[in-house]
């Protein structure tokens, strides 16, 4: 396992590369300084499932964690 090599998923985002047709179950992978990397899955709902996984840590990646709740002390 090679971290160096692995792509960096903060504020990155996956989408569809409809404008790729020289394979089917191509996407785009976008990071944070806009290198493209063009994907390909094994079929259309693999590529749904790798787009929808990418796009959820790269959100969970991203986003500060919530405040602590404030709770009353009565």
């Amino acid at each position: 396992d090679d971290v160096a090599a692995a792509l960096p998923v903060t504020h990155a985002y996956a989408t569809v590369a409809l404008d790729y047709t020289k394979r089917h179950g191509v996407f785009r992978f976008t990071t944070s300084d806009w290198q493209e990397y063009l994907l390909n899955a094994g079929d259309a709902g693999q590529m749904h499932e790798w787009i929808q996984a990418i796009n959820l840590a790269s959100a969970r990646f991203s986003s500060p964690p919530l405040p602590a709740p404030i709770g009353s002390s009565r």
